[in-house]
């Protein structure tokens, strides 16, 4: 069973105003989707005592500050693919927030959709941030205490997870190691030694044969959909379906093998 959620993005989601009691909006929005879950999902054939989160990039950031930040237990296992480390320090989110509003000249409550959006990019632009709205005042990747009833994580990357975000594939190594490799590698650590039973993947298949490697979200085309949804893409330029389809199935495998475990 598969239930999928919705959060506010952007400036309605991470606007950091802890004085007005307005900071990670989009994290309480999924804290209350899980809620509901818990609560309901049984009434749906689920098993509130077997729930897995799953979650790529910003999702799998998402879910590392829940575990770092519940206190009741929502879930049990947690599938997290090629998540960024990118900590934004509250200072920073200050003033995007404040370029934000001088952008947006207006009541957020009642200003247009268009308006709120222009603002975001206008605040983003002059931030000079590569993710400017984001959450912020957790500390996601050294958890001094985790939500409880975590059993089991399976945390995954790619091989050129980095290739989207830089100007020169020269960089891409570098740039995969600090913000996705070593991190994680960090991170499952640690949740290792909060008792959590970790497996780690790196998806290595195209890395050296194609001009986009493993580039990041090659992970979600794998495990969503099917090939001919994604058949035209230039990063499969080269691929034939039974690759796709052989490559496919073995993550989706690997993910399902923690799910029913």
């Amino acid at each position: 069973m598969v239930v999928c959620i919705s959060y506010r993005l952007g400036a309605l989601g991470f606007l950091y105003e802890p004085d007005r009691g307005i900071q990670n909006l989009g994290i309480a929005d999924q804290t209350v989707a899980l809620q509901w879950i818990r609560r309901y999902i049984v009434q749906f054939g689920g098993d509130p005592q077997r729930i897995t989160v799953a979650g790529q990039s910003a999702g799998a950031f998402s879910i590392a500050c829940l575990i770092a930040s519940l206190q009741e237990n929502l879930f049990q296992k947690a599938v997290m693919m090629s998540m960024p480390f990118l900590p934004i320090p509250a200072r920073l989110m200050t003033r995007v927030d404040r370029l934000w509003r001088k952008q947006l000249n207006a009541d957020p409550a009642t200003a247009s959709v268009h308006k709120l959006v222009r603002a975001q990019l206008s605040a983003g632009r002059l931030s000079h941030l590569p993710l400017p709205f984001a959450p912020c005042g957790y500390h996601p990747f050294r958890p001094q205490r985790i939500m409880p009833g975590l059993r089991e994580a399976l945390v995954m990357s790619t091989a050129d997870d980095a290739y989207p975000f830089c100007p020169s594939p020269s960089l891409v190594p570098l740039v995969t190691q600090v913000v996705f490799n070593h991190p994680i590698q960090g991170y499952s650590d640690r949740l290792k030694r909060l008792g959590v039973a970790v497996q780690q993947d790196t998806l290595r298949w195209l890395h050296g044969t194609s001009e986009f490697g493993d580039a990041h979200g090659i992970d979600f085309t794998l495990l969503f959909s099917q090939w001919q949804h994604w058949k035209d893409l230039p990063l499969y330029r080269t691929v034939s379906e039974e690759e796709y389809n052989r490559h496919a199935r073995r993550l989706r495998q690997r993910i399902l093998s923690l799910v029913k475990g």
